[in-house]
């Protein structure tokens, strides 16, 4: 497994941050030359710490203005199958932009973006008429604040000495 270094992990900061920086900025930032750069990002690209590189969309102005959380209580025996069939019940009023197998009251807890209100009304009632889910619990997301990677990284310095 690759080892991160202070400036690897300098370099994650720089691209959660802005994904769409080139190898050429990052270098400039950091005062390393641009095949520097671009050699420790590939490690860590084929190394796994790098995933993939994505856009971060405006909901609100694509006109998804509600948030929310929805658990499910399911008697189900193949959860990747029902995650599947619950992940095809998208719709032009509403998106369900995740579905997680949790430990808790509910056994699937769903991350989704709706139009309006009404919009999830629609959702609850496709998902309650699945074999398999016997209840849900909706909850608006009214706010979110997010942990920035370098606080993340900062948490984990601070354990890390500790020790």
């Amino acid at each position: 497994m690759y080892n991160l270094d202070d400036i690897d992990k300098e370099i994650l900061r720089l691209l959660h941050d802005n994904g769409r920086m080139t190898h050429a900025a990052i270098a400039n930032e950091l005062d390393m030359t641009r095949p520097s750069i671009h050699k420790r990002v590939h490690k860590l690209y084929d190394s796994g710490y790098i995933r993939s590189y994505s856009a971060e969309l405006n909901w609100e102005m694509l006109g998804y203005t509600v948030d929310a959380l929805i658990g499910l209580s399911t008697s189900v025996k193949d959860f990747n199958k029902k995650i599947d069939e619950i992940m095809q019940m998208q719709d032009d009023k509403y998106l369900i932009l995740s579905c997680q197998r949790v430990t808790g009251p509910y056994c699937l807890l769903l991350h989704v973006r709706a139009k309006q209100t009404i919009d999830l009304t629609t959702l609850h009632d496709r998902l309650l008429a699945c074999e398999g889910i016997d209840a849900t619990n909706t909850n608006l997301i009214l706010q979110t604040e997010k942990l920035t990677f370098h606080q993340n990284l900062e948490a984990n310095s601070d354990s890390d000495n500790e020790d």
